[in-house]
């Protein structure tokens, strides 16, 4: 695709950069999921997209800020949910609905923090199985509030939340998460679009219609 080629060349230095900081097949892997994700980005012509446009490495923003229709900005972070190995790297066990939906609770956990302030934010989650598709994200994400409105000891420890308001001075920043497979076929349920009804910075209508496709 004409404009992926553009966006890459663009980048050309900050992808070998990246490249050359890879120490494990893992991290091609997220490296993949990330260029992916810029890929689907960009088939959609409306949409302009800058590269850690806030400072690249640093850890703490966003992949991507995505311009849609040069007027409307949102964030975008990627992020990669990865196989999860039988004992003894035996390759994966049977799909287990309750410990795939704790492991994506804390996935977004983990990245509440990166959520910008005053700006909408969409997290990507991209699953290496497909049957992560299946999941119920809303009921995961509730599952998530409940948790955090309960004090649950082990999630604020985890992600240093000191209590249910600061993990929700985070949480009201997340727009949404779009959970996609790279490898699903055409009948699968992904992409999903959860939508966070309690933002403080919901995505448009038509934004999400285009993540829907």
């Amino acid at each position: 695709m004409p404009r992926f080629a553009d966006f890459v060349a663009t980048h050309r230095d900050k992808i070998r950069k990246k490249i050359k900081g890879i120490h494990e097949a893992d991290g091609f892997q997220d490296l993949r999921a990330e260029l992916e994700t810029a890929y689907r980005l960009l088939q959609e012509k409306r949409f302009d997209l800058a590269y850690e446009p806030y400072g690249q490495g640093t850890g703490r923003g966003p992949d991507f800020a995505v311009t849609f229709r040069t007027r409307i900005t949102f964030n975008v972070e990627v992020t990669r949910m990865r196989l999860t190995m039988g004992e003894g790297n035996e390759g994966p066990p049977p799909f287990n609905p309750p410990y795939e939906s704790r492991r994506m609770a804390e996935i977004v956990s983990s990245k509440l923090r990166q959520m910008l302030p005053s700006m909408m934010n969409l997290l990507v989650v991209v699953a290496d199985d497909q049957a992560m598709c299946e999941l119920d994200v809303s009921r995961v994400m509730n599952r998530l509030k409940q948790r955090a409105e309960q004090k649950e000891p082990e999630l604020f420890q985890r992600h240093r939340f000191r209590d249910p308001a600061d993990f929700f001075k985070y949480y009201y920043r997340l727009s949404g998460v779009w959970l996609k497979s790279p490898d699903r076929p055409d009948t699968g349920q992904c992409p999903i679009l959860w939508l966070n009804n309690q933002t403080k910075h919901p995505l448009p209508a038509p934004i999400c219609t285009i993540l829907q496709r």
